[in-house]
Formats: C-alpha cells, structure tokens, sequence
C-alpha cells in the first residue's frame, strides 16, 4: 500500500453528472442523475474514452413531453435541440407515468477511440406531474461544486455488504463486518498457536527427562563421583603404604 495522490483537489468527491431545471411549470420533481457506467482503471485508454464522451455529451436536456391516459413521453436531446442517440443509433425516449416515482434508465452511444461503437449509461428518478414542456438539464458537475454524492457513497461502503461470507452461502458482509471478523479469526488463531506451544514444549520436557533418565549425562553426578573415586584411590594408597612399612618392618626384623 502506498500513497499515491497528495492533493485533495484531485478527489472525485462530486459526481460526474448533475441535473437541473431549466422550465418547470408543473410539479414535476426529478432526482439528481447516477452514472453507472463505471470506468475502468485498468484500461487508461478506455477511461479516456468515457471522459470525452461525457464532456462531448454534456450538456444534454430530458424535454417532457405530452400526456396521454396518465403516461408522459419525454425524450432526451443535446444543447441544439437534436435527438441524443443510443448506441445501435435510436433516440432516447420514453415514457413514465405521472403521479408516481418512475424510475429511468438512458444508454447514450458514442463511438470509442477505436471506432467502436459504445454507449454510457446513467439513471435518475422522475415523479410528480410535469407539463408538456418542462425541461431538465443534465450536465457534468462543474468545478467548485458542493455535490458530494461521490464521497457519500465512498462512506456507505463501509457497512454495505460488499464482501461474500466466509462460508460462501452469498450472503455477504460489509468491510467493517469483515475487518472485524478478521481480527477475531486473526486473535483466536493466535492464542490456539500460542497454547498449541505451551502443550508442544512441555511435551519436549517430558521426552527429555525420560531419555536423560536412561541415557543422560549429568555433569554434577559425574563430577561427585570424580571426587568420590579419588578418594578412594588416596585411602587405598594409604593401606598400600601401611602395608608395605609393615612388610619391610617384619624383613628387617630376621
């Protein structure tokens, strides 16, 4: 793990997109705009291609259109007025039903650097009751901007189950869960180890009192025998040497 950006400028705290209202007369009410396309940041040219593709189609505009039996038609058009096209070359459109949350999804085309067709896709809610008319604009967050939706998320991550179980039944956990669960995996393995080689040791003591009492060595016994058999060497030298006065007294004595 190593540092790897300094300064917090260059933290994409902000979401990339951003909506607004441009004409609203109804009460139509609209939630900010998710890309979902994420970039990869394995493949540098890939990313690059994202980013000019959000800047080339940026600003885009949802224009609300007429109402027929409750369902609302709208359709997505760039900053002239034409139609903003999905991958295969359709236009965006659609249409929701008003009075209720309505979520929607638009796939915007765009052609990579490769000449490849490709496409980002992004969603937002749409709710209320917009007139025919009514106008929402969503562009790339600008610089300076308050939105932090982006660090939101980041934050969210940590009690989101994010990761699968150990037991891999799918239920998942989330990375504090997992952190957590590490540390107690971590600690229990440890103490069992640690008791596992307090067992192992007094094993080896045993093993070796047991070899040492048939086959071991003490030095301490072995230096008391030393000076238990030099003593006996002196005290026979003194029987040989009274032994030997008397012989030469008795020899003598003829």
């Amino acid at each position: 793990i190593k540092v790897v950006m300094t300064d917090p400028k260059a933290i994409a705290s902000a979401s990339p997109l951003t909506g607004s209202s441009i004409v609203s007369k109804g009460s139509g009410t609209f939630t900010q705009p998710v890309l979902s396309t994420q970039a990869d940041i394995y493949n540098p040219t890939a990313t690059a291609d994202l980013r000019n593709a959000l800047t080339a189609s940026t600003p885009m505009r949802l224009l609300m259109g007429d109402v027929t039996n409750g369902a609302q038609a709208y359709s997505l058009v760039d900053a002239q007025g034409a139609a903003v096209k999905d991958k295969s070359g359709n236009a965006i459109k659609g249409s929701i039903v008003q009075g209720q949350s309505n979520d929607i999804s638009l796939e915007v085309g765009y052609t990579d650097s490769s000449g490849t067709a490709q496409s980002f896709k992004f969603g937002m809610t749409l709710a209320g009751s917009a007139n025919s008319g009514d106008t929402y604009s969503i562009a790339m967050t600008g610089a300076g901007s308050l939105d932090n939706r982006n660090a939101t998320s980041v934050g969210t991550l940590q009690t989101k189950q994010t990761l699968d179980s150990a037991a891999g039944n799918g239920t998942g956990m989330s990375l504090s869960g997992a952190n957590a669960n590490m540390i107690t995996t971590v600690g229990s393995k440890a103490a069992q180890g640690k008791n596992d080689s307090t067992a192992t040791t007094a094993v080896l003591t045993q093993a070796k009192s047991a070899r040492d009492s048939v086959s071991g060595v003490s030095l301490d016994e072995e230096a008391a025998n030393l000076v238990k058999y030099q003593q006996y060497y002196t005290a026979s030298s003194q029987i040989i040497k009274a032994a030997q006065a008397i012989f030469s007294t008795l020899i003598n004595s003829l």
